[in-house]
């Protein structure tokens, strides 16, 4: 008959105790297994309990939910600053554009009726910063061709990298002429708004970022339009958040009882409601609750959603008003 193996190793380490004791030897411990009725050593297994498993996932999703939101975070901080760097570039482009032209600001737009490739293609600002940071890329007809797009032009954040005008001019301060036809083109009689006629230059936002716009029509080149400027006018940013704009401003709507969206949000496919979309047109927070922001001394800042507001940072006496 076959000896069970296991009782075999017991019995040969019993012997091997009983020598020691007779050598004289001193053993610190002995490990005493459990043995069963035939005298073989009994192994346990040892297995997670279902509340033990239930602890641990518990546990990781408790950390997962801390975590996550931190990575979020630091990934959109990221982009901040990039969306900063861009800022910052663009800021100093137009002043340095503005130093070249009798200190006076860009056209915020225009008919270029002498384009030799479009005539009567449509400009911007960015078209005339351009040769002064030569980092953003344009596309070669429709939309694009007219605007910035690529580059230094796009926050990394924004849900449209192909629309243009990601951020978009004081308008009582960038102004432009719109001639229809050849036969109207004149000298503009609007001219943009020149450094002195700014007060307060380290206060007075002169470009920010702002919300996806509702133009969906998609050029040849890919791009989608946009405005290229930012309401200026008070009772514009009363309507559209009376905390943030004129002090004791009216209600949430215009004279004729209808109400603007919140303007700190992105218009997608979808939400048309028949009301002028001032997402467009208005500074959108989307950097962890803060606005790219250049002013009109180059600097660039984000600003913390409450604290951009129309009396310090968009209204200068003799260019915009109520």
């Amino acid at each position: 008959m076959l000896k069970n193996p296991v009782s075999g190793h017991a019995s040969s380490l019993r012997k091997a105790v009983d020598l020691v004791a007779q050598k004289h030897y001193t053993v610190s411990w002995v490990i005493d297994y459990p043995k069963s009725e035939k005298g073989g050593i009994v192994m346990k297994r040892y297995a997670f309990t279902l509340i033990e498993l239930l602890v641990v996932i518990a546990i990781i999703a408790i950390l997962a939910a801390i975590l996550f939101p931190v990575f979020t975070q630091a990934r959109e901080k990221a982009r901040q600053t990039t969306c900063l760097s861009n800022a910052k570039q663009i800021g100093l482009a137009t002043l340095m554009y503005a130093n070249d032209y009798d200190e006076r600001y860009p056209q915020q737009q225009w008919r270029d009726w002498g384009d030799p490739v479009v005539p009567g293609r449509r400009r911007a600002w960015t078209m005339d910063i351009a040769p002064y940071v030569r980092a953003g890329q344009y596309g070669t007809s429709g939309h694009g061709a007219a605007r910035g797009v690529g580059g230094i032009f796009i926050c990394p954040s924004h849900p449209d990298p192909k629309q243009v005008f990601h951020y978009g001019v004081h308008e009582a301060l960038f102004r432009g002429c719109w001639w229809g036809s050849p036969a109207e083109v004149r000298p503009c009689d609007d001219a943009s708004a020149t450094l002195a006629e700014i007060d307060r230059p380290a206060n007075i936002a002169i470009i920010l970022e702002k919300g996806r716009a509702d133009f969906q029509t998609i050029q040849p080149d890919g791009t989608s339009n946009s405005w290229p400027f930012f309401q200026a006018w008070g009772h514009v940013w009363a309507w559209e958040n009376p905390a943030a704009g004129w002090p004791n401003g009216p209600a949430n709507q215009n004279a004729t009882g209808v109400s603007y969206p919140n303007p700190d949000r992105d218009w997608f496919p979808g939400q048309w409601d028949g009301r002028w979309p001032h997402a467009a047109v208005m500074p959108r927070f989307r950097h962890n609750g803060h606005c790219t922001t250049i002013f009109a001394d180059g600097h660039a800042k984000a600003m913390a959603k409450g604290r951009l507001n129309w009396p310090d940072h968009i209204y200068v006496p003799g260019r915009n008003g109520w």
